[in-house]
């Protein structure tokens, strides 16, 4: 226990809830965390136009997207912002998903979900 710690528990009695230490700024996920909804929900109106057409290669289109929305956390660790970026960045399902005709379903996830990842640099 740190000397501030024994001094609180000492001076306001044993029971006194002392809150340990923190040594890093909570880091503002909210616009990462709207971004990464705002994907999720376009990859899942993607996934279910994609099933909807019942062709025999869907399912493996499906576990695709499902793959890339399974790979973009609600709250990333700071650790793994730079891995996070380089598989946005370079994701043949994103580039693909990107890529789908606008008259079946227009999607653009890339460049939002990047945006909002540098706010998590801060």
């Amino acid at each position: 226990m740190s000397q501030l710690r024994a001094f609180i528990a000492d001076y306001f009695g044993k029971g006194a809830a002392v809150a340990p230490p923190t040594t890093a700024t909570a880091v503002d996920l909210s616009a990462w965390q709207a971004a990464r909804n705002e994907a999720v929900k376009d990859l899942k109106a993607l996934a279910a136009k994609v099933a909807g057409t019942r062709h025999a290669e869907a399912i493996g289109v499906l576990n695709e997207i499902n793959g890339v929305i399974a790979k973009l956390p609600v709250a990333p660790k700071p650790q793994d912002v730079d891995k996070l970026e380089d598989f946005i960045r370079t994701n043949a399902s994103i580039t693909a998903a990107e890529k789908s005709p606008s008259h079946f379903h227009d999607l653009n996830i890339r460049q939002p979900l990047l945006e909002a990842l540098e706010s998590l640099r801060q």
